[in-house]
This record gives C-alpha cells, structure tokens and sequence, in this order.
C-alpha cells in the first residue's frame, strides 16, 4: 500500500468583501489557471488532490499532492479574481500536515486579536470582548497590557471579600412558660426563629419540668461567617526539579540492580560452562588413556 504525501499550503486573500468567496470559486480558478497554463496534463495532475480543506474568513487552507506542487505553487502568483471579484494571495505557511496548518491558522487569529487588544486599549467594553476571545482560543486570560498580579495580595483580596460577603442576622429566641404552682408539672413551649440568607425559620419544642416563673430571653446576636476557600498553590520549578530528580534517580537505580543480576546470570553461567568443559576435558583424557592401554 503506498502513501500519498500531501502539501497544505495557508493562503490569505486580500480584498474587498472576502468572506463572500466561496470554496467552489477558488477551486474553478485554480483549475481554469492550470488548463490555461498547463494544458490537460497540468489540469489531470491538480483535478487528481486539488482541495480546499478550510474556509476561516480570510484565510483558506488548501490540500494538493506533492505531484502536482510545482504546478500549484506556479498558479499562485497568477490568482488575480476569484468568481469577477479582485483579490491578491500571500501564502503565510506551508505544511506537511493538517494539524502544523491548524497551529499556524491559530498563531494568526491570536495575533490578530492582540493587536486588536491594543487599538482598543481605551474601550472597556471592547477590550473585555477581545479578552474573552483571547481566553477562548489559547485557554488562559490576556495580560499583554496588564501588570503583574502579586499571588499574595490576589489571596488577601479574596478572603476579604468572602468576609464581607458573610451574613449578620438578629435571632431572637424566646422561651414561653405557662404559669403554675410551685411543685406541678407544666408544659414549657419553646419558639426559635432562625434566619438565614434569603429564608426564615421556625422552630417550636415543647418539654415538661417544674417552673413558677415566666422567663424571656433577650434576643442574641449571631454572626455566620463563611469559611474563604482553599487555594492550591501550583507547584515550583525547584520543586518540580526535585520531583524529576527522585524519579530519576529511581529510574538509575532500577537500570542499575538489573544490570547487577544480568551480570550475576552470566557469571553463573560462565562458572557452569567452565565445569562442564572441565568435566569435557576429563573425559576424553579417560578416553585416550583406556584406547592406549587396550592397543598396547
């Protein structure tokens, strides 16, 4: 079974209007340049891979095979309208597979939009949206034209906020008795109010003892504070350093016991030839000194 090989190239078209192009257009230009330039030869050996892989708006990725890339890349520079609309090619990269293309296209768009960060540096609006497009695409929040944020003071700032977020609530509690003579046994109705954030309850308990007062509690003050969460601080690169150098070093040691006991089994077997030719030896001298003594 043989292989293909394919060459991707990254075009940028230039012009007014581009994202009304459509594959369909590029590829009937592309094929009437090669006929036109090439003959029936030229346009068999670019029908035969030609292919527009990807679309993004400006920027087309396009897949032909490495027989037909001298004819391709002699199209190129001849590209001059794609269906009666002007345009210009720049060819920005050129790859032997999808995935190198996909992480140039991805370059590109980034730097695009870093560069759209700084002319909106005044727009705070814009310059949220950017960022967010920026997170979107390499996975982390753009700090190009931010300072350097101080890890400890992020933490300081947190807890304090979590602090001022807890929640302050006035509970009264209340103690009902119903009066009675001293020694009887009476109801005692306990009502407790609880109050959270956002909701109120009651709670009612009745129990029986000996009382012959009315008592009432003052209300209590109660303060729930909310505990800040934990931050797991990344680990360092000394520290990431001293982790490589144990596995490392366990990884030597390894290496190290298994070429003792190979050497080990190859002494053993060393010793265990050198017997046995020993033993060899031994045994043809018997033989000799038995076949002298039989003919004389």
């Amino acid at each position: 079974m043989v292989k293909i090989k394919n060459r991707y190239y990254v075009v940028r078209i230039l012009g007014a209007d581009v994202e009304k192009i459509r594959k369909g257009a590029i590829f009937a230009e592309i094929m009437r340049l090669g006929a036109e330039m090439f003959g029936d030869f030229g346009f068999a050996v670019l029908k035969m891979s030609l292919s527009i892989r990807v679309q993004d708006e400006d920027i087309v990725v396009i897949r032909i095979a490495e027989s037909g890339e001298s004819h391709f890349s002699a199209i190129l520079p001849c590209i001059q309208k794609f269906a009666n609309q002007p345009v210009l090619l720049t060819t920005i990269f050129t790859g032997n597979s999808m995935r190198s293309c996909e992480k140039r296209l991805i370059r590109e768009r980034r730097a695009e939009l870093h560069a759209k960060l700084a002319e909106a540096r005044g727009n705070a609006a814009e310059t949220r949206k950017i960022q967010q497009m920026i997170r979107k695409i390499c996975g982390k929040p753009a700090r190009i034209f931010e300072e350097k944020l101080d890890f400890k003071k992020v933490l300081q700032d947190s807890n304090s906020t979590v602090l001022q977020d807890a929640v302050t609530t006035t509970v009264p509690i209340t103690t009902v008795t119903q009066k009675s003579t001293q020694g009887s046994t009476v109801p005692i109705t306990t009502v407790t109010q609880k109050s959270t954030k956002g909701s109120t309850v009651i709670q009612q308990s009745t129990t029986t003892g000996r009382l012959s007062t009315v008592t009432q509690k003052s209300p209590t003050k109660l303060t729930t504070v909310t505990q800040a969460p934990t931050v797991t601080q990344a680990p360092t690169v000394e520290e990431a350093k001293q982790v490589d150098r144990h596995y490392l070093l366990k990884y030597q040691l390894l290496v190290c016991s298994i070429m003792l006991i190979a050497s080990a089994v190859s002494i053993i077997s060393t010793i265990f030839a050198l017997k046995n030719l020993k033993n060899a030896k031994s045994a043809l001298i018997r033989l000799d000194l038995s076949g002298s003594r039989e003919t004389s």
